[in-house]
């Protein structure tokens, strides 16, 4: 909570060392500790916090995957394909390594693959509207913009029966480029405090927006400097 809700990013980062102080050898904190880290631009430390976690824990999905993720977030693409494909090698079924290998693709312009297993995602869990904006941001990305404004009518639809976040719709505006609709909808995820705004200064896929003073704003209001 207080990192991803409360974005309180210093209690955070007391808490986490004191979980180290009370059981050293638990692998998820340092999964936790991994992830905090990637958000505070630390990318050094989270990938050798990730490795400890995976050393500790050496079979977790999510540790392998959120790996790969973090490798990812630091531009280190062909370690985070790799990662992300020995996630599958365990586990063809894992959705969230499905969909982080998904962005891996996307990052090198590898639309064609991104989509595949973003469609892969929804094949497997039908509901899942992350992985559905993530195929809407290919959609987006790649030049496929009515295909991108279908999956933000069919969330927005899936809203009014169900929690959508507006981070989801935000993402697939970037997709397409459009970054007034993003930044209005990223206004509203703020609201939400939706908690992967904590990593809006280190995802790929807000890069087209670090120029943008609205953005620089929001950042600061999440406690990013």
């Amino acid at each position: 909570m207080t990192f991803g809700y409360s974005w309180d990013f210093e209690q955070a980062d007391r808490e986490f060392k004191r979980a180290f102080e009370l059981s050293p050898g638990y692998a998820v904190a340092h999964q936790w500790y991994a992830l905090y880290l990637a958000a505070m631009r630390r990318m050094d430390e989270a990938i050798a916090e990730i490795r400890r976690a995976e050393q500790l824990d050496p079979l977790s999905l999510p540790i392998i995957t959120n790996k790969g993720w973090i490798l990812y977030l630091a531009r280190r693409h062909d370690e985070a394909q790799e990662t992300l494909t020995k996630a599958l090698e365990l586990d063809q079924d894992f959705v969230l390594a499905h969909r982080r290998l998904g962005q891996v693709y996307e990052a090198r312009q590898m639309f064609v693959e991104a989509i595949r297993e973003y469609e892969k995602c929804l094949a497997l869990a039908p509901a899942d509207v992350e992985s559905l904006a993530a195929l809407g941001h290919a959609y987006g990305a790649s030049g496929e913009v009515e295909r991108a404004r279908e999956v933000i009518a069919k969330l927005i639809e899936s809203s009014q029966s169900r929690y959508v976040p507006a981070y989801l719709i935000a993402v697939i505006h970037l997709g397409m480029g459009e970054a007034d609709a993003a930044l209005a909808w990223l206004e509203k995820a703020f609201e939400e405090r939706y908690g992967f705004l904590a990593y809006m200064n280190v995802s790929p896929v807000f890069d087209p927006l670090h120029t943008d003073e609205r953005f620089g704003e929001l950042a600061a209001r999440v406690g990013l400097a």
